[in-house]
């Protein structure tokens, strides 16, 4: 008589990860599209808004965003350069003495300067960002989808299972391309 192996319980987790990893997964994934299109087209009309060209992949925008850095970056060189020619004393802030008429002066446009370019970086780090998710979720929804219908149609696999691979394989996609997307757009 042989013996009756015994089960692992490894069944009744694939039983349950199945419907999870099939069907909420990949609702998950239209879900982060739609809000990060959503995300996006906010941002686009705020720059528009802002005086910004911008048409809708948002990236026509980051150049002029990026050349305005520049000449704030330039323009505060030249600020402190003014004051050194002249010897103005300076803070412990780095920032001019107020006791004189140009003193003063450098530093309030000094200011206006350091808050033009804080201002441009935070803009560029948020197109930068609404790009890198907006990619990532579109990516994670088509290869979910391309591979679904390739297991299903061409592989012959049933729907649950192939969906369930894509579905894993479309998050480590997603989750690449927003990392990959990240390094690329900051450089």
């Amino acid at each position: 008589m042989a013996r009756r192996r015994k089960q692992s319980g490894a069944g009744g987790f694939v039983y349950f990860l199945g419907p999870i990893l099939g069907y909420f997964v990949p609702a998950v994934f239209v879900a982060i599209w739609i809000y990060f299109e959503a995300r996006s087209a906010i941002l686009a009309r705020d720059l528009r808004d802002a005086g910004h060209a911008v048409d809708t992949g948002m990236a026509t925008a980051l150049p002029a965003i990026y050349a305005q850095a520049e000449e704030s970056d330039g323009r505060l060189a030249e600020l402190y350069q003014e004051g050194d020619d002249q010897s103005l004393d300076r803070r412990a802030d780095g920032r001019f003495d107020g006791r004189s008429k140009l003193g003063r002066q450098l530093n309030h446009e000094i200011v206006a300067a350091e808050s033009d370019l804080q201002e441009a970086g935070d803009l560029s780090a948020r197109i930068i960002g609404a790009l890198s998710a907006r990619s990532a979720a579109r990516t994670a929804v088509l290869s979910w989808a391309g591979l679904t219908a390739f297991l299903t149609l061409i592989d012959g696999r049933e729907f649950m299972p192939a969906s369930a691979l894509a579905s894993l394989f479309a998050a480590v996609i997603g989750l690449s391309t927003y990392v990959l997307a990240r390094i690329f757009m900051r450089n």
